[in-house]
């Protein structure tokens, strides 16, 4: 069971197969995804990950471990601060801040985070699960 101020991290690399991919799957033909050299001329000057890929992975950890089995997403709002490049590693942030007993719907803060610490996204999203919260 869970409640308000219960947290979680995890790792996470985007690989360059997983953009493209990703690219594949949603038709996004943005060469800052996928050609290094339009990539360094590029206000970014590398190859990055789509924001709405990386912000994605935020469901495998609601949708398996936390909260976990039976969540269901019903909001996400997401601010996209920082890039995220291709082959680095970001650690995940989950936190419970509010938690509504009655309709089983928590709302979980859930941030990306780069190797010096700075966020890369920050995300609000609401979930219901009705064998989690207490």
């Amino acid at each position: 069971m869970l409640s308000i101020g219960d947290s979680t991290t995890e790792k996470v690399v985007f690989s360059k197969q997983e953009v493209i991919a990703f690219v594949k799957l949603i038709g996004d033909p943005n060469l800052v995804h996928l050609d290094e050299e339009y990539a360094k001329n590029s206000y970014f000057k590398r190859l990055v990950v789509q924001g709405m890929h990386a912000g994605s992975t935020f469901s495998r950890v609601i949708g398996a471990s936390f909260p976990g089995e039976g969540s269901i997403n019903m909001y996400r709002e997401f601010t996209f601060i920082r890039p995220i490049y291709i082959d680095e590693e970001y650690t995940m942030t989950f936190r419970i801040i509010e938690v509504n007993k009655e309709t089983q719907v928590g709302t979980i803060k859930c941030r990306l985070i780069n190797s010096q610490g700075k966020i890369c996204i920050d995300c609000l999203t609401k979930i219901k699960n009705s064998l989690q919260f207490v």
